[in-house]
């Protein structure tokens, strides 16, 4: 078993090109260390009324600095339109609502055409009787970890402190499946620390978490928070800042460069309930349809439009088509022998606007087994503060050549400690990649300063490898502008080493240039050109076997050569026969 320490080079910011078009993948498996290990009666929701349809309701003004990304409406009362500041709003003439393009939703505020004015004093009063009720419920446990909640598991229930409540870097995990409920009740403020993370644990749900605070809402740099805030006073959000949930204050809400997504309810989760083959499948007939079925029915449309955010191996594949009750996606496809496959999803959405919880993986092989080669390793958040719970790996046996899709043959989840397996790898130079949406929005956009991608150098699988570790990075250069192309010029080794009768060369050129690729004996006697020619920036792979020289092949020991202007490299092969 071979274990590599990888870092992110200088070719990320070329590959964040096809990143927008591959996306898919991974159900999410976390493991989880359960530090509170109690659990309490299941409370009941808190009933937030019209206060709930909305990501964002503010009473005195809503100010957003930078690039803010928000999913889901937001409104203000009684202070006036006005006070919502940073937004750009276009109020079309005698209209219920205005829009930003910051704002995926509506944008609601007094003076605005009725009914809009009647509604949103309704949301303002159901939003404080969400946050009374929420405050009178009787607790489950109180003053736990005298409120510093670092590194800790909490179950569902309810919390009490009569303190200020903490979360620092190490994060805390909310641990229940998704009917489970908690619910926090804060005498004081409560801050989480740059860079701190809220993770959610075994199909907790962000509209399940309800966080009703005193004092004001502090959420650090980078910070990432999940669940319904109620606070009394003020929600700040320091820069690239992240809520999974909703920001409802009976004062004022601020933002700086932060996302805000309005959380999914256990109705709108959208699963996948059974596919065919199933998951693990072996000796499947080469020719077969592929059928994965859904929670709910499907919207046609948009997962039409959604289509890139499905991803294979399979090379052979028809049409998409669905069942009568849209509830079933169908395609038919034309496979391999002894071949494994997987088929991943990362985004769908049902008819009722539900939408895929956690991306989707499945495998299955035409033969009698898989392979048992396995490449494992960590994500981390790097400078981006961003989880790596949700994200995805993928191996690819191409870099990305100009205007060209790798050759993904392997994917995998991420869990919520940032760790990953990937299971039947096949063997050869391999090129790791790791990719979140954390805007949601179903493409990975790092120009947009969100989403975040990590690239690493080839992997050379023989065995099976371990301490792959990628590191999360954005790029604020515009994808569109991003050709892709790698930046540099290497050499790989041959793969496989030793070989008989054939190997493979791979290399990868940054600019277009005259590229000579030659092999050499031990005498230094040429016995083979495979490469010489001009040829674009990209990555290319040779065939080399023992009918491509001038001269007879003997076992032994031979060098190739490549040059490709100033740049020139040589590496040993080795043919036995």
């Amino acid at each position: 078993m071979k274990t590599y320490t990888i870092h992110t080079t200088s070719i990320l910011d070329r590959w964040t090109r096809f990143l927008g078009v591959m996306l898919t993948l991974a159900l999410m498996m976390p493991a989880i260390t359960v530090s509170q290990l109690s659990t309490y009666p299941n409370p009941a929701p808190v009933d937030l009324g019209t206060a709930g349809n909305f990501a964002i309701l503010a009473e005195t003004g809503i100010s957003t600095t930078g690039t803010t990304h928000i999913t889901g409406d937001i409104g203000i009362s009684p202070y006036a339109a006005s006070f919502i500041t940073g937004f750009d709003l276009i109020l079309p003439l005698a209209s219920a609502f205005s829009t930003s393009a910051l704002v995926t939703g509506k944008v609601y505020a007094p003076g605005y055409a009725d009914p809009t004015p009647a509604n949103l004093n309704t949301a303002v009063l159901n939003m404080g009787t969400a946050y009374t009720d929420a405050a009178g419920r009787s607790s489950n446990a109180t003053e736990l970890y005298t409120g510093n909640l670092t590194g800790q598991t909490l179950t569902r229930g309810v919390y009490k402190w009569g303190s200020v409540v903490t979360i620092g870097a190490g994060g805390v995990t909310i641990s229940g499946s998704a009917t489970d409920v908690w619910i926090f009740q804060i005498a004081q403020d409560l801050t989480l620390a740059s860079g701190a993370i809220v993770h959610l644990s075994g199909g907790a749900l962000a509209s399940n978490i309800f966080w009703q605070v005193a004092g004001q809402v502090n959420l650090g740099t980078t910070a990432q928070m999940g669940g319904i805030i109620l606070c009394q006073t003020q929600i700040a959000m320091n820069t690239g800042a992240t809520l999974d949930g909703r920001a409802l204050a009976q004062t004022a809400v601020t933002l700086i460069a932060d996302t805000v997504t309005k959380p999914v309810t256990a109705t709108e989760s959208l699963t996948v309930v059974s596919t065919s083959p199933v998951n693990n499948a072996i000796n499947v007939p080469l020719q077969t349809v592929l059928s994965i079925t859904f929670s709910s029915a499907l919207d046609t449309v948009v997962m039409k439009i959604m289509k890139d955010s499905r991803l294979s191996n399979i090379k052979n594949t028809g049409s998409e088509y669905y069942s009568a009750d849209a509830k079933t996606l169908n395609v038919g496809v034309q496979l391999e022998s002894n071949t494994a496959y997987f088929v991943a999803i990362f985004s769908a959405k049902g008819k009722n606007g539900s939408t895929l919880k956690s991306p989707f993986v499945y495998y299955f092989t035409t033969g009698s087994s898989f392979p048992s080669i396995t490449v494992s390793g960590t994500v981390s958040s790097g400078t981006t503060g961003v989880s790596p719970q949700n994200s995805i790996v993928g191996l690819s046996t191409t870099t990305l050549e100009r205007n060209g899709t790798p050759n993904f043959v392997a994917w995998a989840n991420v869990d919520s400690n940032g760790t990953f397996t990937i299971p039947n790898v096949p063997k050869g130079i391999l090129y790791p990649v790791a990719a979140k949406d954390v805007d949601n929005d179903g493409q990975i956009n790092p120009d947009k300063g969100i989403d975040v991608v990590a690239i690493v150098d080839s992997i050379d699988v023989e065995s099976s490898v371990t301490g792959v570790n990628l590191i999360f990075t954005r790029t604020t250069t515009s994808v569109g502008e991003i050709l892709s192309v790698p930046s540099k010029f290497s050499l790989a080794q041959n793969y496989p080493n030793p070989f008989n009768p054939s190997t493979k060369i791979q290399y990868t050129i940054g600019n277009a240039s005259l590229v000579s690729l030659k092999v050499y004996d031990v005498l230094g006697r040429e016995v083979a050109t495979l490469v010489n020619s001009l040829q674009e920036a990209g990555s290319y792979t040779i065939p080399f076997g023992v009918n491509n020289g001038t001269l007879g092949f003997s076992s032994g020991v031979y060098f190739y050569r490549l040059q490709a202007g100033s740049f020139v490299s040589t590496k040993k092969l080795i043919l036995m026969k």
